[in-house]
């Protein structure tokens, strides 16, 4: 029982930080876009993206090794203490060497130079992501600390952009609040992780043995991160920032439905590598299943909503301006279904079953197939080009990692979860879609629309009796009711 109040209480946290991370970018980028206007937006996301590309060498992969290794031994204190000072020693020496390649790029790159100053300001992500070694608390389960510490510098954040961010000149500023949140997690990580480890404890390091392991997390992460951010890139040198805005209002609100799901679809990780180690395999395989139909019931539904509203929803949280992304954001409408899929299959199949190579081959198809993809297309079809590569290696992803976790996905209670799933969601899009034949004002919309879809999708999911909407609407009503109503 202890156990699974554990998960409850970790499932709970997360959809605490899971709505903050959603909240903030609704409340922070509408402000931001109408203020900064494409251009200033553009230039944000490009060197963030650029910086992203030197975090790549700065984190090798380190923080999905570290968390799956510590997860093995967060038993044996003397144990982890000395995993976590050799990681910490690793990410020190990966970081030195992505600042000197960061300091090179800036000095020989007339491009790059000219956003210097902006640049400096965002590259400070990787020091603070460095000391912050944020994958203990994934590997000790430790999501209350997690969900809180990121809530309170998220507000900080917030505050800091009203106060700060005023005229189209300010994207300076806008560009430091975005890392508000990231240093001060960070800093408070480093002193919090003496609850669990002593980081100046004498003992010798011994950095060889991770060498081979953490290169192949690098390799997927490497393929993860070139994959998520080369079209912003590309679309900055192939194209002008106003492009890359409108990439990014489209991309962001996608982004936010995915990260919901990644944000709580990652809990599962740490205790199906713990279940995994310790032969608990009835636990571990009843763990799977769930996860994976709880990865459905969330992501069809979603993505056909999104879909449906992404017209009002760009209207709504970017203005008008950027209405002109529609057609954007409606194809990378199934990178929501898509990416929580491969992500559920990733964190409870194929990383506690240490078959990360097996990750770094899908995500370097699909790296590979997205750079030709958008060298091909961007220069057709600018915007639209860049969704399309996207959405074409994304495909590929998915079915590659689905192939590798086949023999879990493929079992009958997942099956007959799916059917269920596409039956409530068809119900659910013609519902929404109706709500939208009556309602003309896009903010009335997406404020009908939302209640309207998730009614009647948890109807019939519930009539067709599945499991995954029953149990979350009966620890809602537990919560409200003091009693289950199903």
């Amino acid at each position: 029982m202890a156990e699974q109040k554990s998960l409850k209480k970790n499932a709970a946290y997360s959809a605490l930080r899971a709505c903050m991370n959603v909240a903030f970018p609704l409340i922070s980028f509408p402000y931001a876009s109408r203020v900064l206007q494409p251009q200033g937006i553009g230039v944000v996301n490009f060197t963030n993206a650029l910086i992203d590309f030197y975090m790549l060498i700065c984190t090798l992969g380190i923080g999905g090794y570290a968390s799956r290794e510590a997860s093995r031994i967060r038993d044996d204190k003397n144990a982890l203490t000395q995993f976590c000072r050799e990681i910490f020693v690793f990410n020190l020496i990966s970081m030195s060497f992505a600042y000197l390649l960061f300091i090179i790029s800036l000095l020989v790159s007339p491009k790059l130079y000219v956003y210097k100053s902006i640049l400096s300001i965002v590259s400070a992500k990787l020091f603070f992501e460095t000391i912050g070694i944020a994958w203990l608390f994934a590997a000790t389960e430790d999501y209350k600390f997690i969900a809180l510490r990121s809530v309170s510098f998220q507000i900080i954040s917030l505050a800091f952009l009203f106060i700060f961010v005023r005229t189209e000149d300010d994207y300076l500023a806008y560009a430091f609040m975005g890392i508000i949140s990231n240093i001060g997690c960070n800093i408070s990580n480093f002193f919090y992780a003496r609850k669990y480890v002593h980081l100046r404890q004498k003992t010798p390091i011994h950095l060889r043995r991770h060498v081979k392991k953490i290169f192949i997390f690098f390799g997927s992460t490497v393929a993860e991160k070139l994959y998520s951010i080369t079209d912003s890139v590309m679309l900055g040198f192939l194209s002008n920032p106003a492009s890359v805005g409108f990439y990014a209002a489209a991309n962001k609100l996608v982004n936010l439905v995915i990260n919901i799901s990644s944000t709580v679809l990652g809990t599962s990780m740490p205790r199906t590598t713990y279940l995994f180690e310790k032969s608990k395999t009835n636990q571990y395989q009843t763990l799977v299943i769930t996860v994976i139909n709880l990865a459905i019931t969330f992501s069809i539904p979603a993505s056909i909503g999104l879909f449906l509203l992404c017209r009002q929803t760009l209207r709504l949280f970017s203005g008008k301006e950027f209405v002109a992304a529609a057609t954007a954001m409606q194809l990378l409408c199934p990178q929501v279904f898509l990416c929580t899929i491969a992500a559920a299959i990733t964190n409870v199949v194929l990383l506690p079953q240490k078959k990360e190579k097996y990750i770094f081959i899908a995500q370097a198809t699909g790296c590979i197939i997205n750079m030709l993809c958008n060298i091909i297309l961007i220069l057709k079809f600018d915007v639209i080009g860049a969704t399309l590569a996207t959405f074409i290696a994304q495909t590929v992803i998915g079915i590659l990692i689905a192939f590798f976790g086949r023999q879990y996905i493929t079992s009958p209670k997942i099956i007959h979860n799916l059917i269920k799933v596409c039956i409530g969601s068809i119900a659910m899009g013609y519902a929404v879609h109706i709500t939208l034949t009556h309602i003309t004002y896009h903010a009335t919309a997406v404020a009908l629309s939302i209640p309207v879809g998730l009614f009647v999708y948890g109807m019939v999911e519930i009539l067709l009796g599945n499991a995954s909407v029953i149990s979350i609407a009966n620890t809602m009503s537990r919560r409200l009711l003091r009693r289950p109503v199903f």
